[in-house]
Order: C-alpha cells, then structure tokens, then sequence
C-alpha cells in the first residue's frame, strides 16, 4: 500500500492507494464481487459493446485485481494472459478511483513487472475512449496503433486503439 497525495482542486489530501490479488476466493465467491464493479452503470456503459455483457471471466488465464482507496474496492483489474511474455490488462475503475488512476495504474505495472517473465502489457481501448489513451499514455504507454471495426457497439463497428509497455519502457519511466 502507498500513500499519495491526490491532485484535484478543493480535495487535496492522502490517500492510502493499493492494488491486491484476489488470490484464494474461488470463481463462486469472485463473480458477484467482479460483476459488481463491471456492471456499475458509470464502468458499463463506457466498456459495454454489442457482443459481450460485462461481467466475471472464469479462465485460467484470467486473474483479477482489486484496486483500493483507503481500503474501499474502487474497482478492479483484469489481466488475461496473452502469450508467455505478454499480458492484456482492462481497467475498471469507478469514479471515485479515477482521481487515482494514474497511482493505481502505476501499481499495477509493478505487480505484473515483479513477474521476471513478463515484458510487455497491452492496452486496447475502444474507439471514443480517448481520454483513457492519454492516461495510458501519462505513465510510459505507447500508441501503437488502431484496429478499425474491431467490435459492435451500438449496431456501429468502432475500432480499438492499441497501446503497449515494455518492460524497458516501464524502468525508464520510474
């Protein structure tokens, strides 16, 4: 856990900040915990599309993260397992998380990061979600490119944009 100082007019003040495993729940007690952050109306509707509800993923190679100010669940982290040098993280965040997303997010690259085999996360961020790409991009994310018509949201294909940290950028940016 670490304390910052959170950077807002008018509500300046610490916030003791983590990021956990929910390692030892099983899938029946991790999906109504999972499905109460995705399904927030404020974290749905921006992650929502057509073909896919958000909701708990039951995979091996899927593992989640809670995140945490001042020890309240504020959201969570979803990293799949994309290869066996690269992971994919979705972020979840509710509105009370996003004036520490920036923090949060730096958290969770040091845990992936503390895996020795680990050297790259992923990021792909639905088309008109841009501000979520510059905050990818405010901690050493690169734009890598975009996936055009990727998914279905809202009968229209939008794209995806892509953003990728290396583990040599994350070590230069800390």
């Amino acid at each position: 856990m670490i304390a910052v100082e959170a950077q807002a007019p008018k509500l300046a003040r610490q916030a003791a900040l983590d990021v956990r495993s929910f390692a030892g729940l099983d899938a029946s007690q991790l999906r109504p915990i999972i499905d109460g952050i995705v399904r927030d109306p404020y974290i749905a509707g921006r992650v929502r599309y057509d073909h896919r509800e958000p909701g708990f993923i039951h995979h091996p190679d899927v593992t989640y993260y809670g995140t945490y100010v001042d020890d309240e669940l504020v959201g969570v982290y979803c990293v799949i397992a994309s290869g066996f040098i690269e992971v994919d993280v979705h972020a979840f965040l509710n509105r009370k998380a996003l004036l520490h997303s920036v923090a949060l997010g730096h958290l969770m690259a040091a845990r992936i990061f503390a895996d020795p085999e680990i050297n790259r996360i992923t990021a792909q961020i639905i088309e008109g979600l841009e501000s979520v790409c510059n905050h990818c991009k405010r901690f050493g994310f690169v734009y890598e490119g975009f996936r055009r018509g990727a998914i279905l949201k809202n009968g229209l294909a939008v794209g995806m944009h892509v953003l990728g940290l290396t583990r040599s950028d994350w070590e230069a940016s800390k």
